[in-house]
């Protein structure tokens, strides 16, 4: 999602999901928004993962975007090295578009092919299979 506005820029779903990608952005820029309130600290802190009913949302921030990859059970450190790897070659590639944000998300229609290269079948889980067949659920840019 586009950090400052909370708008979902793409929503990849490994299995088939019923997740609302902009409630769920709505969901978690306010989740964001709140910490940030809480905090007496004038830098912005972020969450980074939210556990609930066995399913565990990971958050990375980037300079312009917030991505959340929603695992069902426990995401191991190479999903998450790579969700940080994810964000910070998202962010090069699509610097550009992402600099003069205007709502239009047709610039980003080619992002399968750059989640596929992160999270594709060929990465790994403890049971050496791919995020598909680790019943995750959506990967929200």
């Amino acid at each position: 999602m586009e950090k400052n506005s909370g708008l979902t820029i793409y929503t990849h779903n490994f299995k088939e999901s019923t997740v609302d990608g902009d409630l769920l952005s709505g969901f978690l820029t306010a989740i964001q928004q709140f910490g940030s309130e809480l905090s007496e600290e004038k830098t912005s802190t972020s969450v980074k993962k939210i556990e609930y009913h066995g399913f565990e949302i990971n958050l990375e921030d980037g300079n312009k975007i917030r991505t959340a990859l929603i695992l069902k059970g426990k995401g191991l450190d190479l999903i998450k090295e790579k969700l940080i790897e994810f964000v910070s070659e998202y962010e090069k590639r699509y610097e550009d578009e992402l600099s003069k944000w205007s709502g239009n998300i047709s610039a980003f229609i080619d992002s399968p092919n750059l989640i596929n290269e992160y999270f594709g079948k060929e990465e790994s889980t403890e049971e050496g299979e791919g995020l598909e067949k680790k019943k995750s659920q959506p990967l929200m840019i």
